[in-house]
């Protein structure tokens, strides 16, 4: 394009942008911009402006309106007598009271004694053709009032009040309006009336309503922000006295289908201004030096002319992408400078017309770059192909046809097929694709992809069969090949390798579900079993049997023979029962001796004694380990949904209670729970009664384990533990009332309690010339999962001015992956605040890999299940050392927990582990022995 091609193009935008300026077409855009600021813009409202209003509640008391004069005056009587600086009227008493002049001379002697009173002038229609008259009060009243002020707002063309004339009059601008009428009566007006000037007629029309000094009004905030009170209150002395002392009052009438509320910026739909409220506004405005002004049109159509000359300026000399840089940032300079002039010098700025000319000169400027582009094209389709060979994913590329197009070298790999062989063919044919989780669709993928128009991920057990009949899993996606707003071209279908992955994690997750020694499932998965029997029951109106089995006298088979017999003997004891079970029953270990069993579909409770028999019946017959002969006998209790309980904790609970009984009836028997057996419910709700109390006595109190880099063996941060130390029970563990805590809802406040009293901690340490860098804190899952987190770690953060780098939020597995969509969310606000987050107890949960990789995570904690057994167990090491090279792969690095052996602490330190924490380092301590210890050294092994 040549330079007069350019110079037309300039000339062009500029003129669009000058006539938009002073025509004002993009006035409603203006407004947008304007009220959006208005409502974001706050102030605070005076104290000593307040608002009678005549409402329901007086219309109600004092009949139908208007009211006799008598009735105001009595209410100047009030406000005189309670010391009232000024009144002012929005009340238009045109004409005599038609009650007689008796009432029109109570409220004139009222005014006069008052000394302080402002009434209402009002432009109205007059007899004449286009001729306007004033509503003003009879002589009597308008001589005895202090001011006079005109009540005329602006009302502008999409009917929202933002702007209002400070003087005006018949003829002539005489009359004050209300509000600085007001402000004139106590001598608090400003020295020179501010606002716009308008040109005044060189021969006055007496007739016309003649306006002067517009300003626009900052309001303080939406309708309800200045104190108002009911005038029936006000005249019977029931309103607080005290908030009337010295006070500027605005009366006026609020009443349903009597007063005329008003929209302004910060209105809405449902909450309308009054006119008494507006008034106030303008009185705030005026007397604290805020009212604005709209900037002169000279000055608003150079700057706008400026502006834009700078955007056209960019375009012409910078690159595509600084010319789209530079003209998202002119544009929002634009913006900026409109807010800055009106912040700052008080001064509305319509940036409108300046933003579209920001904006008009990229694309006109654009299309001339686009040749250069298309001959980049070419070299930019080489590039792609080198960089998709060389990418560690299988990528196909399917055409529209649903047939191959392109696969590179890892995929070549993962069907068995090479790219000449696969091309042109239908892609399923050469991509065998398997999806075994339950939840798969049926619908065709690549169609879905193609019709939906967006990225299609598939299931996460999909696995893929190459030719020769090797099947790796893996983790595919769908993404369509855009072409602007049309049909997709065809799509891309990327596939990761997760095979071993994959392995780990069901291994991890069958490890989190299921008791090591039995293969049955954990406490955690009889939760969860148990809770879906309930409900099936509930629809099925049947009952669900819980049997809680014991071994007797299991102890000293251990103690006597060993822990191996004893694991032997626990096996046996398990095959026997598994054999005595249906297919639909569950039948899980706790740990220990201890088993539970879940009937379901009963009809009467007797048929869980007959299963309770044939279990003891199983467990009698001799046991043969070894050369010893054993034999084995249990004790069962039994609770019954929904009988004896309808939730979880409370069936397990009681059916505890019942075989402790049996235990007592002489073992080898079995016993149904019974109202009596729940002492324990009994103990839980005096502790829930307590816990209430524990925060405010200051029974609850944090203690601090320290965790340590094991290459330096430097103390990095201390996790914060709280405990209560009940004025009964002693010191107890958060596994005493964490659980209580979140059944009663008091798991948020102690949890914002404890973020509060950490932060203050570590600051105080500072302070000491403690320098701990950091320290963590367990986030519980009421906690994440409610709202306003991220806004109380803030709120903690800013009142120990502590900075956010210095808190670890510590997350368990199960919290992120309940609701991954929000779990990202809210962890990406709490990043958003600086702070550190750690996944704790890792690899007790459920957590998927391929989700776990989005998360913005700084610490993996291994779970101390897994760092116990390193000792001996090979497995436990080598799940210890993928978790750290998988958590290394994801850029996170790895604190090990429970740490309580000189060779737990050095295979740690050999494979790699970053840091760790456990009694073999320090045991959790009140802050004052922390200091102490710290101070003294932590003793780490030599």
């Amino acid at each position: 394009m040549s330079r007069g091609e350019r110079a037309l193009l300039a000339a062009v935008v500029l003129a669009a942008t000058l006539g938009l300026a002073w025509t004002g077409l993009l006035r409603d855009a203006d407004n947008l911009f304007y009220d959006l600021h208005q409502r974001h813009w706050r102030h605070t409202a005076a104290h000593d402006i307040v608002l009678v209003k005549i409402d329901d509640k007086a219309i109600d008391a004092l009949g139908p309106w208007p009211w006799p004069r008598s009735t105001h005056a009595r209410l100047i009587d009030r406000l005189s007598e309670w010391g009232a600086a000024a009144v002012a009227f929005d009340v238009l008493f045109a004409g005599p009271d038609p009650r007689g002049i008796g009432e029109d001379a109570t409220l004139s002697n009222a005014l006069r004694r008052y000394g302080h009173g402002v009434l209402a002038v009002a432009p109205a229609p007059g007899s004449t053709d286009g001729a306007l008259q004033e509503l003003r009060p009879p002589p009597l009243l308008a001589r005895a009032a202090d001011r006079l002020g005109h009540t005329d707002l602006e009302v502008d063309q999409d009917g929202l009040i933002r702007s209002v004339y400070l003087q005006a009059g018949l003829g002539r601008p005489m009359l004050a309006q209300l509000a600085l009428a007001l402000l004139e009566t106590t001598g608090s007006a400003p020295d020179a009336v501010p606002g716009e000037r308008r040109p005044r007629p060189r021969i006055p029309a007496p007739g016309a309503w003649v306006r002067d000094h517009r300003i626009l009004i900052p309001f303080s905030g939406p309708p309800g922000t200045y104190t108002g009170f009911s005038y029936i209150d006000v005249l019977d002395g029931r309103a607080p006295r005290e908030r009337f002392s010295g006070a500027l009052v605005l009366v006026g009438v609020t009443a349903v289908g009597l007063a005329k509320e008003l929209s302004t910026p910060v209105s809405d739909r449902h909450r309308l201004m009054s006119g008494i409220e507006i008034h106030a506004n303008i009185a705030d405005a005026l007397r604290s030096g805020r009212t604005l002004t709209t900037l002169p049109r000279q000055w608003t159509l150079l700057l706008s002319l400026g502006l834009v000359a700078l955007a056209l300026l960019l375009n012409d000399t910078l690159s595509a992408r600084g010319a789209l840089l530079a003209t998202l940032a002119c544009g929002l300079g634009t913006l900026a400078l409109s807010v800055f002039l009106l912040r700052w010098h008080a001064l509305w700025f319509p940036p409108a017309a300046a933003f579209l000319g920001v904006f008009l000169p990229y694309p006109l400027w654009t299309w001339r770059r686009l040749e250069g582009a298309r001959r980049s094209l070419a070299g930019e389709r080489n590039r792609l192909k080198v960089t998709l060979d060389s990418v560690g994913d299988g990528v196909v590329v399917i055409g529209r046809d649903q047939q191959i197009q392109f696969i590179n070298p890892v995929a070549e790999i993962l069907t068995g097929m090479s790219l000449d062989e696969a091309r042109n063919r239908p892609w399923d044919e050469v991509v065998h694709l398997v999806d075994t989780s339950p939840h798969r669709r049926g619908v065709h993928p690549i169609l879905r992809c193609l019709r939906e128009r967006t990225t299609i991920p598939l299931g996460e057990q999909t696995s893929i069969v190459a030719r020769d009949g090797t099947r790796r899993a893996v983790h595919a996606l769908v993404t369509p090949l855009r072409d602007g707003d049309k049909a997709p071209r065809g799509c891309v279908l990327t596939l990761t390798d997760v095979t071993e992955l994959r392995h780990l994690a069901d291994q991890m997750g069958h490890q989190a579900t299921h008791d090591d020694l039995t293969g049955l499932p954990n406490r955690t998965l009889l939760r969860d079993r148990l809770q879906k029997a309930i409900e099936r029951a509930r629809r099925a109106d049947t009952l669900v049997a819980v049997l809680f089995l014991d071994l007797d006298d299991f102890k000293r088979v251990n103690d006597a023979l060993g822990h191996s017999v004893g694991d032997t003997l626990l096996l046996q004891a398990a095959d026997r029962l598994r054999m005595r079970c249906r297919r639909q029953d569950t039948l899980a270990r706790l740990g220990g001796d201890e088993f539970v069993l879940v009937l379901e579909g009963l009809r009467e409770a007797e048929q869980a004694g007959t299963v309770a028999r044939q279990l003891l019946d199983a467990l009698r017959r001799p046991m043969q380990i070894g050369t010893h002969e054993f034999l084995v006998t249990g004790s069962v209790g039994i609770a019954l949904y929904p009988k004896d309980a309808r939730d979880v904790e409370s069936l397990l609970r009681l059916a505890d209670a019942a075989m402790y009984q049996a235990k007592e009836a002489g073992r080898n028997t079995f016993r149904y729970a019974s109202e009596d057996l729940d002492t324990r419910a009994l103990e839980r709700l005096s502790l829930e009664a307590e816990l209430r109390g524990a925060l405010s006595d200051g029974q609850l109190h944090l203690y601090y384990q320290p965790v340590v880099e094991l290459e330096t063996g430097r103390v990095i941060s201390a996790e914060a533990l709280m405990r209560w130390e009940h004025p009964r029970y002693g010191l107890l563990p958060p596994a005493r009332f964490v659980g209580l805590a979140e059944e009663t809802g008091l798991i948020t406040t102690l949890g914002h309690w404890a973020l509060r009293e950490s932060c203050r901690q570590l600051r105080d340490w500072d302070t000491k010339s403690l320098p701990l860098p950091r320290v963590a804190l367990n986030i519980s899952p009421c906690q994440f999962s409610g709202p306003g987190l991220a806004d109380a770690v803030h709120s903690a953060l800013n009142e120990s001015a502590l900075h956010a780098d210095r808190l670890e939020l510590e997350l368990t597995e199960s919290m992120v992956m309940n609701d991954v969509s929000r779990a990202l969310a809210v962890i990406g606000e709490l990043k958003a605040l600086g702070v550190h987050l750690a996944i704790d107890d890792f690899g007790t949960g459920y957590s998927s890999l391929s989700y776990l990789k989005q998360f913005p995570l700084d610490h993996l904690k291994i779970d101390r299940s897994f760092v116990t057994d390193l000792d001996a167990d090979p497995e436990s090491q080598a799940i210890v050392e993928a978790i750290i090279a998988m958590a290394h792969g994801l850029g996170m690095r790895v604190i090990a927990e429970g740490v309580e052996s000189w060779e737990q602490f050095l295979f740690l330190k050999q494979v790699g582990c970053d840091a760790a924490q456990g009694y073999l380092i320090g045991s959790p301590v009140r802050s004052e022995e922390f200091e102490a210890v710290w101070h003294e050294g932590f003793a780490l092994p030599a």
